[in-house]
């Protein structure tokens, strides 16, 4: 502004201190004129570029206030984790007592299998398609570092008429039954007591648990004994230990013990004496579990070594091996019944020694595990219906890989030879036989695959060729044993959610 008033007052004052203009004065008054009228033109950009200035000056100081409010808050010194057990007491209104520790466990799968039986007898079994599906679902809460319980409910084999369930090795439901609703079961209710004062010289771990649970006998056996579906009740005693530590070299240990629950009053009542006998299953198990460097893998070598007994007083003997007494559905999977008498097994006892031997190697990272197992009935009835080698068993097998996230495979194969009177028929492998049961008298190959779809999808699959051992011979339970072969196939799809 002050420059534009200082340009007219020249102006004017030029203008009036001279004499009338000549041509040439006439053309530098018009220069001047111009001149000014640019000039102004100039004053009015700049007092339009000050203003603008003016406001951004404006905006810059509200957010430099705004940033240091900010920073301000960034810098606010965090809550106590008292403070914060407040705030999240007041959002939740006492629940998060009950969340801390609660742990919430489901998975579900699809099957597809088919059977092919091939015999020469003119009584061959038909081939069979069918589908299944299997559910389970339950939460774990631990308490304290010494004390956790737990639950689960899952889908069951399907019930007999009496409404027992039909099957403890299996937890499929056949798609059948013109749309009807599917049962589910109590799969496990527990208690276990780790105790921190057990922690004493070798002793790394122990825990007590008591209910119906995870069979911790899986640990060093085979499915030649036990089914990864069954679901033992009672109690059992664990301890780890840990023997040796050493820069190449480390040997661990373990021991476990089980007192289980098979049958309580017994199935049967001696219409002669009024006998009641209970079924019981005592068990135990010691193994050893060596460790070593060895240079050539990122890995050590593992080795396993377990010695299990397991004893069955009273299951072969009173109808105990039959779900409901004399009349209902026999458990005798494989295992023959006593010609002589009608209400006890051929075995006539079930004491079983088991001595199993697993080594790990991982080249390139990939687990490389060979393994075996043998186990025999010491007291199984010496004068056997002329039953080959009625109480030996034995498992050879090798299995590569483990699916744990995307992308991973896992293969196995498994020759299995299984003794009618060896083993409990109705506790092992659901999937080595016929129809729903695995079972005794058998032998053949088991061939698994496994691939990693999602980090919690995978797809299996499954080819069982299984003939029976004691062709011609009649059981009371199966009737004439037919020589065939039996060609299973599987198809599964699991998930974890």
């Amino acid at each position: 502004m002050r420059l534009r008033y200082f340009v007219i007052a020249l102006t004017v004052f030029i203008l009036s201190s001279v004499q009338p203009a000549s041509a040439g004065e006439v053309e530098m008054m018009s220069m001047i004129q111009n001149l000014q009228k640019q000039m102004m033109r100039m004053q009015s950009v700049i007092d339009s570029q000050g203003q603008r200035l003016s406001l951004l000056e404006k905006r810059e100081a509200s957010i430099q206030i705004a940033g240091q409010d900010a920073r301000q808050e960034k810098v606010v010194a965090p809550m106590s984790e008292k403070e914060f057990g407040g705030h999240l007491n007041k959002s939740l209104s006492g629940a998060e007592t009950w969340l801390k520790g609660l742990v919430f466990k489901a998975d579900s799968r699809l099957r597809y299998e088919a059977f092919d039986y091939s015999s020469g007898s003119p009584n061959n079994t038909p081939d069979r398609n069918r589908f299944r599906m299997r559910l389970r679902f339950g939460f774990e809460k631990t308490f304290s570092p010494e004390f956790k319980v737990g639950f689960s409910l899952g889908t069951g084999e399907n019930v007999t008429t009496n409404g027992l369930q039909a099957n403890p090795a299996s937890q499929n439901q056949t798609m059948n039954n013109d749309f009807n609703f599917k049962s589910i079961w109590v799969e496990k209710i527990f208690a276990t007591y780790t105790p921190e004062w057990a922690k004493v010289g070798p002793i790394a771990a122990m825990n007590i648990t008591a209910g119906k649970f995870d069979n911790p006998f899986e640990r060093g056996s085979t499915d030649m004994i036990w089914s990864t579906t069954v679901k033992p009740e009672g109690i059992y005693e664990m301890a780890d230990l840990d023997l040796y530590k050493g820069e190449s070299v480390k040997v661990k240990a373990y021991t476990t013990l089980g007192q289980f629950v098979l049958r309580e009053t017994g199935a049967y009542t001696s219409a002669s004496t009024g006998a009641q006998k209970d079924a019981e299953l005592f068990a135990y198990q010691v193994g050893l579990n060596p460790s070593f460097k060895t240079g050539l893998m990122e890995k050590p070598i593992e080795s396993l070594s377990t010695l299990s007994f397991y004893s069955y007083p009273g299951y072969a003997k009173y109808s105990n091996w039959r779900l409901g007494g004399l009349a209902g559905q026999s458990l005798a999977s494989g295992n023959p019944i006593s010609q002589g008498n009608a209400t006890q097994l051929d075995a006539a006892n079930f004491n079983v020694l088991s001595v199993y031997q697993e080594a790990a190697f991982f080249p390139h990272g990939i687990p490389v595990r060979p393994f075996g197992e043998w186990a025999d009935n010491l007291s199984a009835n010496p004068n056997s219906l002329g039953i080959q080698d009625a109480a030996n068993s034995w498992s050879l097998g090798l299995k590569l890989g483990k699916v744990q996230r995307k992308g991973d495979m896992e293969a196995s194969y498994a020759y299995k030879w299984i003794g009618a009177n060896s083993v409990v028929g109705v506790f092992n492998d659901n999937d080595f036989g016929s129809g729903s049961y695995g079972g005794a008298g058998r032998r053949g190959s088991a061939i698994r695959l496994g691939y990693g779809l999602t980090d919690y999808l995978r797809l299996n699959g499954g080819v069982f060729l299984v003939n029976a051992l004691n062709t011609g011979y009649f059981n009371l339970n199966n009737g004439t044993i037919l020589d065939e072969e039996i060609r299973r196939f599987q198809v599964d799809l699991n998930w974890k959610f």
